[in-house]
């Protein structure tokens, strides 16, 4: 019972048909330029290699020793998503616009831990290290990253190309194709450097975005997310009904995962995001 209503709160929300086609150029332009605001969940794109910017319950070896972070190659992974909030002595409410220069935090979703560095050197290249650290309550200006829009926009838009400038140490949120082949095999490494190349620069992927417009709260999907909502919510549906063919490690099975992965996106939909 509880699943048939997730279901068709899903599907009144997204005002899904039974067409489980990806959506049409017209329907995925309604979401370009979408705004990127407090609240907002998303995935941050490495715009040359094109991974997702990911963190992981897993240790550096050496450096600080802080939970990883690293660049991720899959679009389908839960690990990604992160929430963009503003520092603590900011006045800006959830639904917030972000204007370029202004100094934001990034909150692992899975984690609870904040998108972070400091002077230790990154493992690979000897820049300077990118770490998750902290919890809900746990924060200082080693979390603090200055947001800088590429071209003439003033605010964070999905289309536009950004960089992340770590207040502390100057470095610029960056990634490169260099990639480890042990822990995180075929994940590249992920590190701040202080000088402006064309490896810092990333664009908010798939993702939630929240808004606060004159009739009320509401959230808006990011380009390529609605699209991947609909085939995990009709390949959970369709394996619901066949529960017994299923064997541990199938195809069907690693689908199932996906959805379940999906369905923490599909709850920030329908429920508020603390802020």
């Amino acid at each position: 019972m509880a699943i048939s209503f997730f279901a068709l709160a899903i599907f009144l929300y997204l005002g899904l048909d039974l067409d489980y086609s990806s959506p049409s150029p017209a329907s995925a332009a309604t979401t370009e330029g979408v705004e990127i605001t407090y609240g907002t969940v998303l995935k941050l794109m490495h715009e040359r290699t094109k991974f997702r910017l990911h963190s992981h319950d897993v240790p550096y070896g050496s450096g600080s020793g802080q939970q990883s972070v690293t660049g991720f190659p899959n679009v389908d992974d839960s690990n990604s998503y992160w929430i963009v909030k503003p520092v603590p002595d900011s006045s800006a409410k959830q639904g917030d616009r972000i204007k370029s220069g202004t100094i934001i935090r990034l909150q692992h979703m899975k984690t609870r831990k904040w998108l972070h560095s400091h002077l230790h050197a990154s493992p690979m290249s000897g820049n300077l290290e990118v770490s998750c650290f902290g919890g809900e309550n746990e924060s200082d200006t080693g979390d603090y990253w200055r947001l800088e829009i590429e071209g003439s926009g003033k605010t964070w838009k999905q289309d536009q190309r950004i960089r992340l400038q770590h207040v502390d140490t100057k470095g610029y949120l960056h990634s490169h194709d260099k990639k480890y082949q042990r822990i995180a095999g075929g994940q590249q490494e992920v590190c701040g450097v202080r000088d402006k190349r064309p490896d810092n620069v990333w664009l908010a992927a798939e993702g939630v975005c929240e808004r606060f417009p004159k009739l009320g709260p509401e959230r808006q999907l990011l380009t390529g997310e609605t699209s991947r909502l609909r085939k995990n919510l009709y390949r959970y549906s369709r394996q619901q009904k066949k529960p017994n063919n299923i064997t541990k490690g199938s195809n069907v099975q690693r689908g199932m995962a996906k959805s379940r992965s999906m369905a923490a996106v599909v709850k920030l939909v329908l429920q508020p995001l603390p802020v």
